[in-house]
C-alpha cells in the first residue's frame, strides 16, 4: 500500500505560483484566441406600442465597431458576413467604427460588403474611429459596399403588407463630429416608428426628448474585458451610461425608448476580450397594438 504524501510548504506555494501562472497564460490565449473570434448572435424580441401591426415581425441585424486593421482583418470578418446573411434580415444597421484608425483595402472591404443582403436597405453611422481614419474615405466604402451613410440625417421607408412607413435616422458622431439631432429629424413624420443609429449610447436620454423609439448604438464594446461581479473593467466616454445589451427608458406620457448597445465585432487598444463576447444582433420588433 503506497502512503499519501503531504506537500511541504514551499511545494505547495510553488504549486500554487505554478497554477496561477498556468490559469493566467490559459486565460490570456482564450481572451486573445478564443473569445475574439466567438460570435454570439444574440437574438432579441422588442414589443413596441408605436409600430404599425402590418411590420410586426420585422427583423433587423445590428453589427457595430468592427475597427478593421487593428488585429483584425477581411478573413476574419468573412463569418460575420456569412452568419448575417444566414439570418435573413429584413434590414442591416452599422452603427460605427469601421476601421480602426486608417482605411485599408478599400476595394476589397467594399466587396465584401456588398455581399450583404437585406430587402429594406443597409443603412450605417459614424464612428469616432471614423474620423480617425478620414471620414470621407470611410463613407466610400461604406457606400460603395451598398450602405447608405446617415450624418445628421434620416429617410423613410416603405415597408409591410399595408404599406406603412418606418424611419431611420442616423446622428453624426458625438465626441468627434457635429452631431445634430433637430437636424436630423427636421420634417420627420412624428406619426411614423423610428429608428435612430448613433455610435455612442450616451444620446439616449436626448432621444426621449424626441418621437423616437428605438436606439441601436455601439462604442463601448461591452467593456471588451469583464470581470465576475464587477462588469466591464473600462468604458469609454459617452457609452459609460448604457453599455451593452437592451434598456428600456420610460416616458412621461409616451411609450417608452428602447436602447440596444452591441458589444461590437472587432477590438482597441488591445487586442482581448474576455467574458464579452463579439456580438451580431437580430431584433425582431413586435407590435403591442
Amino acid at each position: 500500500m503506497q502512503m499519501k504524501r503531504k506537500l511541504s510548504r514551499r511545494q505547495f506555494i510553488k504549486w500554487g505560483f505554478g497554477a496561477t501562472a498556468a490559469a493566467a497564460i490559459a486565460g490570456g490565449s482564450y481572451a486573445i484566441w478564443g473569445e475574439r473570434f466567438n460570435y454570439e448572435t444574440k437574438k432579441v424580441e422588442l414589443p413596441c406600442k408605436r409600430l404599425p401591426s402590418s411590420l410586426d415581425g420585422l427583423r433587423v441585424a445590428h453589427i457595430s465597431d468592427t475597427h478593421l486593421g487593428f488585429f483584425y482583418n477581411l478573413d476574419q470578418l468573412k463569418p460575420v458576413v456569412e452568419k448575417l446573411n444566414a439570418l435573413e434580415p429584413d434590414l442591416i444597421c452599422f452603427t460605427g467604427d469601421l476601421f480602426d484608425h486608417i482605411v485599408e483595402n478599400a476595394k476589397e472591404c467594399s466587396a465584401l460588403l456588398r455581399t450583404l443582403q437585406a430587402p429594406l436597405g443597409k443603412w450605417a453611422c459614424l464612428g469616432n474611429h471614423d474620423y480617425e481614419a478620414k471620414v470621407r474615405a470611410v463613407k466610400s466604402v461604406l457606400t460603395e459596399g451598398g450602405f447608405r451613410v446617415l450624418q445628421n440625417e434620416h429617410e423613410r421607408i416603405r415597408a409591410g403588407a399595408g404599406g406603412d412607413f418606418l424611419t431611420i435616422a442616423g446622428l453624426d458622431d458625438s465626441l468627434v463630429g457635429r452631431p445634430n439631432m433637430k437636424a436630423t429629424l427636421h420634417n420627420m413624420d412624428s406619426q411614423a416608428f423610428t429608428i435612430l443609429l448613433s455610435h455612442e449610447s450616451g444620446v439616449a436620454d436626448q432621444a426621449l426628448e424626441y418621437p423616437i423609439d428605438l436606439v441601436l448604438s455601439g462604442h463601448s464594446h461591452g467593456g471588451q474585458v469583464r470581470i465576475p461581479l464587477v462588469g466591464a473593467v473600462f468604458v469609454p466616454q459617452m457609452g459609460d451610461t448604457y453599455i451593452m445589451g437592451h434598456y428600456m427608458l420610460q416616458r412621461d406620457q409616451s411609450p417608452p425608448l428602447h436602447v440596444y448597445v452591441n458589444r461590437g465585432i472587432g477590438t482597441t487598444h488591445l487586442p482581448i476580450r474576455f467574458l464579452c463576447r463579439p456580438e451580431i444582433t437580430l431584433i425582431t420588433l413586435r407590435s403591442t397594438l
